[in-house]
């Protein structure tokens, strides 16, 4: 069944999650105020000129907010010198220190800046990821030490005027969490209310949240469930998004677009980022694309597909569909070796007149034994000669027998939009997403995974076609959503943190060095980070991880135990792609040829 775009762009159940007003020096988030878009420096705190430099460099593009690391006093005291230099220049942008596992920064740094933003899984605790039990007792004995480390700097906040952001992180839950609660969402939110309870004890209200994860099923998994959580308790605090360690280039976009932009068109969300290993001024188009689309006007997203739970959904291995009119088969041979070939040829002409007019190059595909054609019902004729082929055929659904549909969740799906004109639907039972793009822009890119990549978290689709682009472009981008949202992995998955301060070698240099050597091997997940703060915890999301450790030195990860420490950071890429060989994941780079 191709699903048409205007399902996912129109429902009459759309409601804005209505956050309160937060200040942040002179911008407001929540409420009515528009979407802002924030972004982080990457260079050394201390050094002032340099990180000034790239402030401005951001608030030029359009970053409303900028976040700058203090992970120790020194970070925190350079504050001083860079707010005052950015006033002198007449830039009063806010800016946001970012807070890990040092409070004592935390209270020298928000003399200096708007907003202070901490990791409650990590600001008044060390992950040592043990296993132990936690009595009543034991567990509000841990309340009652956070509470003691984080009061102080309530009280400062709430003096000064200043906001907070309770920012956690999917990888840096603390033990005490991942021992009751686990690593899921409902322990992401349980971190951050354990903070939030203390600010409100205080009538210390200036604060948001966010819930970042390199998952992106489990970031909106873990949004939603916030939003949610917040309703029961009749809370409204605001709430920034991001897809954390998205890694670089198109992938990493296509991530983010995902995540945020489908919590976006959903109605959550009142500021953003876009996390790329690249320079951070490139983040900002993309981050504005988004916050402008929904700024201007929001896309929202129906409510009416509850009926699928997520195991019902990810079960469905979904298939790579093409058009035959996108087909170039003369140019088959050439397919470029980095992308998979389609599953799925849809016809919408008689086959035979595509085989007599090109017969040479349709041998080729004969050869396949897994190409599956798919035909309108209208062709039905051409059945019985290509059955061996014939996958599917499109019908009528009011001429579809229901003993067709043998599958209940997909049985749900077709009932749940029969009021939709030009609904066709598949047999076997195939749910298809259909979409024509007339460019690869950014726009119309964004456009595409706000509907196609929240539609696979959601619903158990088992197909994808994108339209209107070249061969390899349209299977490209249909492989990077399917990827994206884990629903089908079809080539190596980088959890590439954005790099800032505190990062301990120059990751976008890394992470090319290491897409260069591995970017072949399907299905491996592979973890760069430029320190400790979420690098252990995202290992457990990554089969192995690349972990700045010290200066100049790098740790090894095999999913979350460290195998390898303090390896010479020019050895490492080379020390990483053994451990990945000697763990049998290793295969030869094949051949490339692009048409």
């Amino acid at each position: 069944m191709p699903i048409p775009k205007e399902i996912i762009n129109s429902s009459p159940n759309f409601r804005r999650f209505k956050t309160r007003e937060i200040q942040i020096g002179n911008r407001v988030i929540g409420g009515d105020a528009p979407i802002l878009v924030q972004s982080m420096t990457t260079t050394d705190t201390c050094d002032v000129e340099a990180t000034v430099k790239q402030v401005i460099e951001l608030v030029e593009v359009g970053c409303d907010i900028v976040r700058i690391t203090a992970p120790t006093p020194r970070d925190a005291q350079a504050l001083q010198e860079i707010r005052k230099t950015l006033d002198r220049r007449g830039v009063s942008v806010p800016l946001v220190a970012d807070i890990h596992f040092m409070p004592k920064a935390a209270m020298i740094a928000v003399d200096w800046v708007e907003k202070v933003r901490i990791n409650p899984g990590n600001f008044a605790d060390r992950k040592l990821f043990k296993v132990m039990e936690y009595s009543d007792s034991d567990y509000q004995r841990e309340l009652d030490r956070i509470h003691d480390s984080f009061k102080p700097l309530v009280m400062k906040l709430k003096e000064r005027g200043a906001a907070l952001r309770i920012g956690t992180n999917h990888g840096s839950l603390s033990d005490r969490i991942m021992n009751r609660f686990g690593d899921t969402p409902e322990g992401m939110i349980q971190s951050a209310f354990e903070y939030a309870e203390i600010c409100r004890l205080y009538d210390f209200h200036n604060f948001c949240f966010s819930m970042k994860a390199s998952n992106v099923s489990v970031m909106m998994q873990a949004y939603r469930l916030l939003v949610e959580r917040q309703m029961e308790r009749a809370w409204d605090y605001p709430i920034h998004l991001g897809v954390t360690e998205a890694g670089d280039g198109e992938d990493a976009r296509i991530k983010s677009a995902i995540g945020i932009g489908t919590l976006l068109a959903e109605g959550i969300g009142d500021t953003i980022r876009v996390s790329l290993t690249e320079h951070p001024v490139r983040e900002i188009p993309v981050a504005r694309e988004l916050a402008e689309r929904f700024n201007k006007s929001v896309l929202p997203y129906p409510a009416g597909f509850d009926f699928v739970d997520q195991g019902g959904a990810n079960s469905v291995v979904p298939e790579v569909w093409i058009r035959e009119q996108d087909f170039d088969f003369s140019q088959a041979e050439k397919l470029s070796t980095t992308v998979e070939p389609p599953d799925v040829i849809f016809f919408d002409s008689p086959v035979s007149q595509r085989l007599e007019s090109d017969f040479e190059a349709w041998k080729i595909f004969l050869k396949n034994d897994s190409l599956k054609l798919a035909l309108p019902y209208r062709l039905r004729a051409e059945l019985q000669a290509f059955e061996p082929l014939v996958a599917y055929w499109l019908a009528d659904p009011k001429e579809l027998d229901e003993r067709e549909i043998r599958d209940e969740r997909v049985k749900q799906c077709v009932s749940s939009l029969e009021h939709l004109k030009g609904v066709e639907d598949l047999r076997p039972e195939s749910l298809v997403f259909s979409y024509q793009l007339s460019s690869e822009k950014l726009s119309e890119l964004s456009d595409l995974c706000v509907q196609a990549g929240s539609a696979f978290i959601d619903l158990p689709l088992s197909g994808l076609m994108i339209q209107g682009l070249s061969l390899n472009s349209s299977l490209r981008i249909n492989y990077a959503i399917l990827q994206a949202t884990r629903r089908r992995m079809s080539k190596t998955e980088y959890i590439a943190c954005p790099s800032c301060g505190r990062t301990l070698f120059d990751l976008e240099e890394t992470t090319a060095r290491i897409r260069e050597r591995t970017d072949h091997l399907k299905g491996v997940k592979i973890a760069i980070m430029g320190c400790i703060v979420n690098g252990p915890g995202e290992m457990a999301d990554a089969d192995f991880g690349y972990v700045g450790g010290a200066p100049g030195r790098v740790n090894l990860y095999v999913g979350k135990d460290c195998v390898q420490k303090n390896i010479p950071s020019k050895e490492a890429p080379e020390r990483l792609v053994q451990l990945i060989k000697d763990h049998g994941r290793w295969v030869e780079a094949p051949r490339e040829t692009v048409v």
